[in-house]
């Protein structure tokens, strides 16, 4: 039910300022009309190369940083005034699939990700918000014929499908805050944080600190990580993968 209901939300716009975005060329191909299934839908999508494996200028994208590890570069469909991916260059097919083996490649990916939206973009660190979308993502037919709605990088050429689909290519969403109250990036980058959370240090963007930072007792949700949501901050996944457990939509507890 919340993959129908996210995956038919109409798509975000940035502000006139906005900075430019990717190019970056869709990972789908034009699909058949209403009788195509989920799962062929799917399917062709996961049949097209990885294109997160190979970012460069040539090939459409808006690069602002690129190391021998790591390229960050503009999302082409921002959610934010300012709203960058960071993308290892190795291969990782989801934040599903880190372990704790990983936390150093998050850790790096948060660090790089802190010092080009402040650097390269002028964001305090205090106004940034930082995470991943976490699988499974749905393709949800649509009744209104518009154009497809994609939460992030892959569209499809068929006026009868909206997507909730993503990149299967490990990559950290940047963005500048505030988000506008009540848009769907709101809710689309939206993290769960329960009352009693503290971010392991150092901290990556503006984070709630919960009631450890203020001095309180840890009161309800004690133990607990992430709260149910498609969309996990940087710092919880970092919390979850010290402990070994397993990035999901659900709760997490430690």
């Amino acid at each position: 039910m919340l993959g129908a209901i996210f995956g038919c939300f109409g798509r975000s716009t940035a502000p006139a300022s906005a900075s430019p975005l990717s190019a970056s060329p869709s990972s789908a191909t034009p699909l058949a009309g209403d009788s195509t299934s989920r799962s062929s839908l799917a399917t062709a999508v996961d049949d097209q190369p990885c294109v997160f494996c190979d970012v460069s200028k040539e090939k459409g994208f808006k690069i602002l940083y690129e190391d021998d590890k790591y390229v960050c570069f503009w999302d082409r469909s921002p959610g934010s005034k300012v709203h960058l991916l960071a993308v290892p260059k190795v291969h990782v097919e989801s934040v599903k699939t880190l372990t704790r083996d990983h936390l150093g490649l998050v850790r790096e990916l948060a660090e790089v990700g802190t010092k080009v939206l402040e650097d390269e973009c002028g964001v305090d660190p205090a106004h940034q918000r930082l995470g991943f979308h976490i699988p499974p993502y749905v393709l949800v037919p649509s009744s209104s014929g518009r154009p497809p709605v994609s939460l992030n990088l892959a569209h499809h050429n068929n006026p009868s499908f909206c997507s909730f689909y993503s990149i299967k290519h490990l990559h950290l969403h940047l963005l500048s805050l505030p988000l506008a109250p009540y848009s769907f990036s709101a809710i689309k980058y939206r993290p769960s944080f329960p009352s009693s959370f503290a971010p392991s240090l150092p901290a990556y963007g503006a984070v709630p600190r919960g009631d450890l930072e203020r001095g309180g007792s840890v009161g309800r949700g004690k133990g607990k990580v992430k709260g149910i949501s498609w969309f996990a901050d940087v710092n919880q996944v970092i919390k979850i993968l010290e402990k070994d457990r397993d990035v999901k939509v659900g709760s997490v507890h430690i």
